[in-house]
């Protein structure tokens, strides 16, 4: 009974670390997905200011 116990609340901290890894990666993938967005808007914008000139 005692080594169910551990054994199961070892698996919920497995878990909830497979959750926050899960996150991380998401939020990293989002944030890099932003900064190339930024970076691509800003090459955007100074290839249609050169056109106006």
């Amino acid at each position: 009974m005692n080594l169910w116990g551990l054994s199961s609340g070892s698996h919920l901290i497995y878990g909830v670390l497979i959750i926050i890894d899960f996150i991380y990666l998401n939020l990293e993938s989002i944030f890099i997905a932003i900064l190339v967005r930024k970076k691509h808007l800003k090459k955007n914008l100074d290839a249609d200011s050169k056109k106006d000139d």
